[in-house]
């Protein structure tokens, strides 16, 4: 299963390098044959463009149900593994027991495969074609393994789900205001700004990405000061060698051999 989208931090050429790593995969492996699953019609243009990009494009299908969650669910139980950007793709494979390489185009991505079990298989978006293929035979090949990490990872999910619900059901019924809850301490938030999901993971990943540009840059400043350190330790040390050569009985002796010729050449010149 791949499930793939259009987003603003898709790196360029981003489809050839997919269809390489498929590419590449369905040599691996002759059964292998690849099932694009759109989940909304955006999905359409990204998926069909590593389909065009691709060698084994005659293995490739795309499965478009529409909003048709069942029909996705029971598609993907019956898949192998997996290839996905969608966080709900993602999630869908990982509660059917199926294990999957993430890319994480968004923070909720990354945590979601970290809390499955599969935080070594979440990638960048910026993976190479070779890493996405490295991990894909990762997954293939230790499937087992996986499987009971996954089986684990989601249990722990599904209890955490119920015990929220459970919470949120139990401040129904009392009909206990949002106020007195927090005044209790409890972990109950009234948000007084709306905001559309799609706008809520933009801020998060734009927080992702500063976080990583500050990371990337305290890095490169660390570097430029260890440099500076360095050329400033060398100048030091060829201003004491200046100093010492200045304060030579060999230098004294050669300034006054070489003071009366340089008066002498001045005065012929005048």
């Amino acid at each position: 299963m791949v499930s793939l989208r259009d987003y603003e931090n898709v790196v360029p050429g981003f489809d050839k390098t997919v269809a390489r790593a498929l590419d590449s995969l369905g040599k691996r492996y002759q059964d292998a044959r690849f099932l694009f699953c759109i989940l909304d019609q955006d999905d359409i243009v990204p998926s069909q463009a590593v389909i065009d990009a691709m060698e084994l494009s005659d293995r490739t299908l795309i499965f478009n149900p529409g909003d048709d969650i069942d029909a996705i669910a029971g598609m993907l139980v019956r898949c192998y593994g997996g290839l996905s950007m969608r966080y709900h793709c993602s999630l869908i494979l990982a509660r059917s027991g199926v294990p999957c390489v993430g890319l994480g185009y968004l923070p909720k991505v990354v945590s979601l495969y970290r809390e499955c079990g599969l935080g070594n298989h979440i990638l960048r978006m910026d993976a190479d074609s070779d890493e996405i293929f490295r991990h894909l035979v990762d997954l293939f090949e230790g499937r087992e393994f996986l499987l009971s990490r996954i089986e684990k990872g989601v249990g722990a999910l599904s209890d955490l789900a119920n015990e929220s619900e459970d919470e949120v059901v139990a401040c129904l019924e009392a009909g206990t205001s949002a106020a007195r809850l927090l005044s209790h301490g409890s972990e109950l938030y009234q948000r007084n700004i709306t905001g559309s999901s799609e706008q809520i993971d933009y801020l998060r990943w734009r927080a992702w990405v500063l976080e990583t540009e500050l990371q990337e840059t305290t890095l490169q400043l660390e570097e430029k000061n260890r440099y500076l350190e360095k050329k400033t330790s060398e100048a030091d040390a060829l201003r004491a060698e200046v100093d010492e050569l200045r304060n030579s009985t060999s230098f004294k002796i050669g300034s006054k051999l070489t003071y009366l010729p340089g008066k002498l050449k001045a005065l012929i010149q005048k």
